[in-house]
């Protein structure tokens, strides 16, 4: 059955909900656009069915290149809520699949539901993508938050499924990582690796930060080293636990 989102009202308020035509318009835009402008070489692949990706948030291009990646599984993405609150963008992501979450914790209803409903869509089989660094940090590692993908992962226990975990890192090779870099026609197209891990199950870490030390690594593995940046290198004895 399919998730329903006017279960949750804070969600219904944003207009969450199925939009199929509007989603194949937007993906077949998508799939153009990428096709024609980039250069994408992929390492790696996610699993079959239900996981949840946890992406390194290079750039403006994350969400849309995943989307594109991942299209025919229609990942549920969870984006800040205030891209919900002026009317195109809303347009744009209710349109294709996301949910509004609060990244600063004050409307815990709001994220409450959109983890619920993230769930949801688990158990119907299909992808949750996050970003646990919050914030974009292009050429070295934020901070990693781990808490939205503790609550997923309860969540969809809670629902009777395990659900692996898959680290994805974006590698923007000859460094033009904008949206303009991708749609401008006249501009060389940008080459960009896609790096995904091999799965894990979060009930497989022993503490919240073996969590954080895990993603750090896989981004910097798919990265490289050249993005270890004085900040990460003051902290790397925890591994930006503390930082």
């Amino acid at each position: 059955m399919r998730a329903d989102p006017s279960k949750y009202p804070r969600l219904a308020k944003y207009g969450v909900g199925s939009y199929p035509v509007a989603y194949a318009a937007l993906t077949l835009f998508g799939k153009l656009v990428f096709n024609t402008r980039t250069e994408i070489k992929v390492e790696g692949q996610v699993p079959v069915g239900s996981h949840i990706i946890a992406c390194k948030h290079e750039s403006s291009v994350d969400a849309p290149l995943e989307h594109y990646e991942l299209s025919d599984s229609k990942p549920q993405k969870l984006a800040r809520h205030d891209f919900f609150d002026v009317w195109y963008k809303n347009l744009f992501f209710t349109r294709s699949e996301s949910v509004p979450v609060d990244r600063t914790g004050e409307d815990v209803q709001l994220n409450i539901e959109a983890a619920n409903y993230a769930a949801d869509r688990l158990v119907e089989g299909k992808p949750a993508l996050t970003f646990p660094e919050k914030h974009r940090h292009q050429g070295h590692i934020g901070h990693i938050y781990t808490d939205g993908l503790r609550m997923l992962d309860l969540l969809a226990r809670r629902r009777g499924i395990r659900v692996p975990v898959v680290a994805a890192s974006h590698h923007y090779e000859d460094g033009r990582s904008s949206i303009k870099d991708v749609l401008n026609p006249l501009a060389p197209k940008p080459h960009i690796r896609i790096v995904y891990s091999k799965p894990r199950y979060i009930r497989d870490f022993l503490t919240p930060e073996a969590i954080e030390e895990w993603l750090a690594e896989e981004y910097i593995a798919a990265l490289g080293f050249e993005y270890i940046n004085d900040e990460y290198n003051k902290c790397i004895g925890n591994l930006i636990t503390t930082c």
